[in-house]
């Protein structure tokens, strides 16, 4: 009987789990983009970083739906 790997953030034993390049928490297929190697809590955390985006107003847009107009705020 072949051990199935256990996804850290389901806690589901899948097929294939892949580790994240961010955080190192081990990941499924549902919990994560296999492809760039990044689970679901940095993505959701924007840790991931802007990769993927090639124009500068996607990333510009991005940037603003993530950190919002920081000018406008009195830190």
């Amino acid at each position: 009987m072949r051990n199935l790997p256990i996804c850290e953030i389901c806690g589901e034993e899948v097929d294939e789990v892949r580790q994240c390049r961010i955080c190192g928490v081990m990941f499924c297929r549902n919990c994560g983009d296999f492809e760039r190697d990044i689970c679901q809590d940095c993505l959701m955390a924007g840790e991931g970083g802007f990769e993927g985006y090639e124009e500068d107003e996607e990333m510009d847009e991005f940037e603003e739906a993530w950190y919002g107009d920081e000018e406008e705020e009195d830190w």
